[in-house]
């Protein structure tokens, strides 16, 4: 792509009203984000970085159809050059925690659903980037 993508977020998220609010919330990070749709969205976007990735990726695990944000997931991990990135669930499942803090994810939050709550994960979401660029 020859971007520098080391400040980025790539965001999962199927929902545009979902996707909205998160890039509204993340504004005041200050970090570039692009947004896909899907898990297959993401897997070109990842291929035509090459060997320059974004920074993280806030992956939701609910999709339409056939995605799945968890095979996606199993799928990062296993592709050598993708293993290490940096992965933040957002998802409305609970229920998914263990299964993806199996797959090394930084990670695992509930969708608030209003922008305040969604800024007290942020904070969160914060402190886990100041922890991953000591790391």
């Amino acid at each position: 792509m020859g971007d520098d993508l080391s400040n980025t977020i790539l965001l999962i998220e199927d929902s545009t009203s979902d996707a909205e609010l998160t890039i509204r919330g993340l504004k005041r990070l200050s970090n570039p984000v692009v947004w896909v749709k899907s898990p297959e969205e993401a897997l070109d976007y990842l291929k035509k970085c090459g060997g320059d990735l974004p920074m993280m990726l806030l992956l939701d695990l609910a999709f339409p159809g056939h995605s799945n944000g968890m095979d996606f997931l199993r799928h990062i991990r296993r592709t050598p050059e993708w293993k290490d990135l940096k992965v933040v669930i957002l998802t409305q499942d609970e229920t998914e925690a263990p299964r993806a803090y199996g797959h090394q994810v930084e990670l695992y939050m509930v969708k608030p659903g209003n922008l305040s709550k969604l800024m007290t994960l942020i904070d969160n979401m914060e402190f886990v980037f100041e922890i991953m660029a000591k790391v």
